[in-house]
């Protein structure tokens, strides 16, 4: 059994040094790159995820803490005409960066996941909201949003959330509210599964930090990646044992 981390590193860079940073990192989870680099551990898991332009990357970090901090907010009833502008703002941005996505020849337009992690998740939902043009949308324990009055007939993407059962950032409450919006349109595919004593980013090896709610659970983690590759077979129209 590996042994627990019990200490967090507390790293204070400029604008440019974390600029940077993720380019050279081209898409890891920066802490994970980190250890690579540094301390020459290996990479846990099996597979990989689709990967992403960095510039696009940058934009999500770029808007990340004021978003979760927004999904705080609405999860809490404190939802507020700026928070709206934040979160315009936030899919204005992401939405471009897929433009330019499908622009490249590389990318097939017509099979295009957006897939995201903590903010990343819940901007990942928001998008699909949009009618973007989307087979799929994953959130990694987001926060969710749910919108008064409902407006999830706009969906055309294939929802799967992937959510801690004791994520103090994404309640039940929250998680009730959401699946009885999405409830209203009955056309809509989704589905949220629930990982039991899972915090705040179950799926974000290093963090231990349960009094804030966060915690890296491993069995959450291992079920969740299997459940995106199960996801992603059925969106592609693939074999799960492929993936």
């Amino acid at each position: 059994m590996s042994e627990k981390r019990t200490k967090m590193l507390t790293l204070w860079v400029t604008e440019d040094d974390h600029r940077r940073l993720l380019e050279r990192c081209d898409g890891k989870q920066l802490a994970a790159w980190m250890r690579q680099t540094c301390l020459d551990e290996k990479p846990t898991r099996a597979g990989k995820l689709p990967t992403l332009a960095p510039a696009l990357l940058r934009q999500l970090a770029g808007m990340g803490n004021n978003l979760n901090q927004t999904a705080r907010k609405v999860n809490s009833g404190a939802w507020s005409g700026h928070d709206r502008v934040q979160v315009v703002a936030a899919l204005m941005a992401i939405d471009a960066g897929l433009e330019r996505l499908r622009q490249d020849p590389d990318v097939d337009s017509t099979r295009i996941v957006v897939i995201g992690y903590c903010f990343g998740g819940s901007t990942a939902i928001e998008l699909a909201r949009t009618g973007a043009d989307l087979v799929g949308a994953v959130s990694f324990h987001g926060g969710l949003i749910t919108h008064d009055p409902a407006d999830a007939s706009a969906i055309r993407a294939k929802l799967l959330v992937l959510t801690g059962g004791a994520d103090p950032v994404v309640p039940d409450d929250a998680v009730h509210a959401w699946q009885d919006e999405m409830r209203t349109e009955p056309g809509v595919d989704w589905q949220v599964v629930t990982y039991a004593g899972a915090m705040h980013a179950f799926a974000v090896p290093g963090t231990d930090a349960p009094d804030h709610g966060a915690q890296y659970q491993e069995r959450a983690d291992r079920r969740s990646w299997q459940a995106l590759r199960v996801f992603l077979a059925e969106v592609f129209g693939e074999e799960a044992a492929a993936l």
